[in-house]
């Protein structure tokens, strides 16, 4: 049995480290602002606001920054899947890594490794999206669209409701707009990037087979997305199996994808049938 590789990925790209860490605070402050700035009016006149106002807002944003905080973690520093000479049925050979690798698999660069079925590197986390932390990359994107679009809701309602602003400094006021504008720019980004992988894994691509095929374009930023055939289609539940793990328990869960199977190659039709691809089987691999 083959473990996970947990060999150091992170910080090799200064610039990446860099967003990476803009990204965290960014993330820390949102909290820190709701807290203390935003929710403390209700927090301290709760006769202000409807009843249970501020236990409702606060169990909300408190869940959804969790989720946020805590897949940005995970994809940022677990592994996301490292191809090893010790891989069945190899396809491919990396003349930078020496090693021979299955299909789908790609030699990031930043990350100085073959990644198996890297998507992309993601310059948020500084470090590959592949195999093993795509699922806690979209769970990441999808708590920051969602958890920043609440950010902003409740901004815009704390500055426009009935209690007493405790923004009365010029500069803490233009710092918390600045604030408030540049979580809603990023959620809208994390909210259009969720569409685009949600189209490309209905069909079984990876962001890096796409921009291949297409060309690097910023078309998802309007939920545009070319269309494209890939030969590893097979439906679209399978499709996202193969992401996010035939464990239905854990599905909505930011819990690692129970996806290992695919560490020895992809199906392509007609060689697995839907009915194969939803059954439990033995893991080939396990931690």
């Amino acid at each position: 049995m083959a473990k996970h590789d947990h060999d150091s990925h992170m910080f090799e790209d200064k610039p990446s480290q860099k967003v990476f860490m803009f990204t965290l605070l960014m993330t820390i402050f949102c909290f820190i602002s709701i807290y203390f700035v935003v929710l403390e009016d209700p927090r301290s006149h709760p006769d202000h606001y409807p009843e249970y106002y501020y236990e409702f807002w606060l169990a909300v944003y408190f869940h959804v920054w969790s989720f946020t905080m805590y897949n940005l973690l995970l994809t940022a520093f677990k592994s996301p899947g490292k191809t090893t000479k010790n891989q069945i049925n190899p396809n491919e050979f990396c003349k930078r890594c020496n090693i021979d690798r299955i299909e789908r698999s790609h030699h990031c660069t930043a990350c100085k490794q073959c990644t198996l079925r890297m998507d992309h590197h993601c310059r948020w986390t500084n470090t590959c999206v592949g195999l093993r932390t795509h699922k806690n990359f979209l769970w990441y994107i999808f708590y920051t669209g969602f958890g920043g679009s609440t950010h902003v809701f409740l901004c815009i309602t704390y500055l426009l409701g009935p209690g007493p602003s405790t923004l009365s400094n010029i500069l803490v006021k233009g710092l918390f707009y600045m604030h408030a504008a540049i979580v809603g720019f990023f959620s809208y980004f994390c909210l259009t990037l969720l569409v685009f992988q949600v189209k490309l894994i209905s069909s079984n691509i990876s962001s890096l087979e796409y921009f291949k095929e297409m060309g690097v374009n910023f078309g998802f930023i309007l939920c545009k997305v070319y269309p494209m055939e890939s030969r590893y289609d097979q439906g679209i539940i399978p499709n996202f199996l193969q992401v996010i793990g035939d464990d239905v328990l854990f599905w909505l869960f930011p819990t690692e994808a129970r996806n290992y199977k695919f560490e020895t190659g992809y199906p392509k039709p007609p060689d697995v049938s839907s009915e194969d691809i939803l059954a439990h089987g033995e893991f080939l691999f396990e931690d």
